[in-house]
This record gives C-alpha cells, structure tokens and sequence, in this order.
C-alpha cells in the first residue's frame, strides 16, 4: 500500500463522528434524499443556532442521568453547512505554526470528513462540536424523526468531547501525521483499537442518553454492514477504482470501530458503569483480542487489580 493511501487510512481511523452519512447508508439506512427546503414564512427550531444550543442542553443532562457521562464544562456547538465547516477548518488550519508539518494534513482531513457526507464532528484541537446541517437535513428531514437524529447525533459528539476532557486520550493527529511521513506505519494497529473504544462509548452512551430522554437512538451498525459496505465506486477509470478502493477501506475500518467497540462498551458499562469505563481508559492500551471479547479485558483488569491491591497490602504491613 502507498504511503498516500496509508495516510488515507490514518485521516479516515482518525476521524470521529456519529457515523458519517455514507456509513449510515452502508449500514441499512435510508440513503440521502434531497434535502428538503424550509418553507417559507415558517420558522424551522430545530435547525437553527438556538435550537441547537437548546439540543446540547437535554442531551449533556440525558448523557448525565442515562450514561453517567458528565461533562467538566460545557461545549460550544456550532450549526453549519458542509462548505462552511470545510471553510472554517481551512481557516484554523492556516493558523497553525508554520513547520508543524500538520496544516495540509488538517486541510486533507477537512476535505474527507466535510465532503457533503459527515453528519457531526467533534474537534479536540478547537474544543467545538460541528453539525453538518445540509447533511443531517438530508438525511432527517424535518419532522419529528429530525429532532430524535439529531439530539442521538449530539449525544455521541459529546461523549467524545466528554472523552477528552476527563480521559484525554484523542491521539495526536500532528505527531502521528509527521510519523507516518516518516515511513513509520506500525502505530495504526493500536490507533484502530483505541478509537474503536472511543466510537464504541460514544455510540453507547448516545444510546443510553436516548433511553432516558424517550429518544430513538441511531440505528446500530452490525459486522455483516462492515461485508457490505461500499460506499465509494470507482467507475472504469484505474485511478477512480483504486481511490474507492481505499475509501471504502476507510469506510469498513469506521464500521467496525462502530460494531466492536460498542459491543464492548456495552459489556463494560453493564459491568461497571462509567466508573468502570475509567478504569479500561487507564489501561490502555487494549489488544484487538480485548477489545473483541470483553471477557479477556476483565481478566486482565482483574489480574492488575489484584496485584495493585497486595502491592498496598504489603506497603501496609511495612
């Protein structure tokens, strides 16, 4: 594989969303109609500024009360169409140090994750929540299907804001982008599973936020979606098919971060909770073997545990 389409498969692992549209459709939803115009003279809450701020609100206390989840402090979100959240991402990237070597990975990484696809984003570096208005609209339409999407939508963006804040364990895309320039692919086993663990508690606890608020959540992607999937066609051009070839490598790696970390997520929050959850973040890093069977986790945990405990025991006894 090039070293071109390796980045490809950082840029898209790296990625953090409640599904991109394109895997929503890959995972048996409705595919994205036309997006259905606000009739006029008839004001639309919900997507507008004041409904969203409204939204971030019930789903920070749903993630609270139904998940655990509890932000240190509130986070901004912001409406936009996918042409103005690539505008805004090109913009912050141009403030970057010069030399950073991050700031055309930044921009590629705008172009993959706006491109008329990404329902919502959150960012760790501008500590904002994005949510693609032109894509959700697509997608939700505007009744009330619309508000439960895009409340299930908020829920999982905050999770990963929430990740970040109490956990801190977002890889560093500069770092990893200037590795891989330098030939050094091996990190992208492990970057796999950590974000796999990161999707599987935001799908999760979006799930357990829309139980408490009577939301229908999102509909749950399955390992025979990741067979299905194929989301990009390359046509009878050599180049398209090799570029679809790689997204829609991209596209199976996200579907199943979706399917197995919410599998284990699900296992350990029934365990344990969120304290629980605490307690896999400071373990990692997870072995893909853990992170498909829970069970082995545990273990693990466990062994570590008991050990902590005679370490203090003796201390005690000194």
């Amino acid at each position: 594989m090039s070293s071109a389409c390796r980045c490809l498969l950082l840029l898209g692992v790296l990625a953090c969303g409640p599904g991109d549209a394109a895997l929503s459709h890959a995972a048996g939803q409705a595919p994205p109609a036309a997006a259905a115009p606000r009739p006029a003279g008839s004001p639309d809450q919900l997507y507008t500024q004041a409904g969203l701020d409204a939204l971030v609100v019930q789903a920070t206390a749903a993630l609270a009360d139904g998940a655990g989840v509890r932000l240190r402090q509130p986070v901004p979100a912001v409406l936009l169409t996918a042409e103005q959240a690539l505008a805004r991402r090109k913009a912050f990237a141009a403030t970057l140090p010069e030399g950073s070597g991050v700031t055309a990975g930044f921009e590629f990484l705008a172009d993959f994750v706006f491109s008329q696809s990404m329902l919502g984003r959150y960012l760790p570096d501008e500590k904002v929540l994005y949510v693609i208005e032109d894509v959700v609209r697509a997608h939700a339409g505007e009744g009330p299907r619309a508000r439960d999407y895009l409340f299930a939508i908020v829920a999982h963006e905050l999770t990963h804001a929430h990740d970040d804040q109490v956990y801190g364990v977002f890889p560093d895309p500069v770092q990893l982008v200037e590795r891989m320039g330098d030939g050094d692919f091996s990190e992208l086993p492990s970057l796999q599973v950590t974000m796999s663990l990161l999707e599987g508690h935001a799908t999760w606890a979006s799930e357990l936020a829309c139980r408490s608020a009577g939301v229908t959540p999102l509909e749950a992607p399955t390992l025979d979606d990741v067979r299905d999937a194929g989301v990009f066609e390359g046509g009878d051009n050599p180049l398209g098919q090799g570029l679809a070839a790689a997204g829609n490598t991209v596209a199976r790696l996200k579907l199943v971060q979706y399917v197995q970390g919410r599998e284990f997520c699900r296992r350990a929050m029934d365990f344990g909770g969120e304290a629980f959850m605490a307690q896999v973040f400071r373990s990692l890093p997870l072995t893909a073997g853990e992170l498909a069977d829970f069970s082995r986790f545990k273990v693990r945990w466990a062994e570590e545990r008991e050990a902590d405990l005679e370490q203090e025991a003796d201390g005690t006894g000194g």
